[in-house]
């Protein structure tokens, strides 16, 4: 719970579960798949609009970009709220690595952000991860978030990424599977959130 709602994620299609859910009062709030890009090879070119400027962040350029996060993110459910805190565990994490930090910059301004990480998997071998990309709402349907996922995979790859894996809202209205899909990643598993009101609660939007 987050002291407003009780919050239950149903995997792989468990239709028994999400039907006992439904007579619970739990309403299906947010659609998940888990993807993967099974090898780095061919990957997709990097094609910058014109007028921006990807690269990554200098140290006193990340808050600025998580803020800009924080923007293109405050209409999904669920997602940072821009404490200070959270910008310190971001930055504090040990997978955090800046330089796998890619950003569209038009001028001074952050607009576009993929944050990045390598984890080595049991078999030895080195998986990349993809974590979080945001567009500013401003400068979306510009071809900004396939340059920064072209980049980010050039990246990952010359860290010993052999495959990279990344989560997706399916029902993002920025068409975010179609995205990733055509950078040559596939859904391997997908999962549905519920949430249920607390009592002596009104629902956050």
């Amino acid at each position: 719970t987050d002291g407003y709602s009780a919050r239950v994620t149903v995997h792989g299609g468990d239709t028994e579960l999400a039907a006992a859910l439904g007579t619970l009062g739990y309403t299906a709030v947010r659609w998940d798949a888990e993807m993967v890009r099974p090898d780095m090879e061919h990957l997709p070119a990097v094609v910058v609009p014109e007028g921006y400027v990807l690269r990554a962040p200098e140290p006193g350029e990340l808050r600025a970009v998580h803020e800009m996060a924080i923007s293109a993110f405050s209409e999904h459910w669920g997602e940072w709220e821009g404490a200070d805190h959270q910008f310190e565990e971001w930055i504090e994490d040990p997978r955090f690595r800046r330089d796998l930090v890619v950003v569209a910059f038009r001028g001074s301004q952050p607009v576009t952000a993929l944050s990045n990480s390598v984890e080595t998997l049991l078999d030895g071998s080195v998986r990349g991860m993809l974590e979080t990309l945001a567009t500013h709402p401003d400068h979306r349907r510009r071809g900004l978030g396939r340059a920064a996922m072209a980049r980010s995979l050039e990246l990952l790859r010359a860290a010993g990424a052999t495959t990279a894996y990344l989560g997706v809202d399916t029902d993002n209205d920025n068409r975010a599977l179609g995205l990733y899909e055509s950078c040559g990643f596939v859904v391997v598993s997908t999962s549905v959130s519920y949430r249920k009101p607390m009592p002596g609660t009104e629902e956050r939007p």
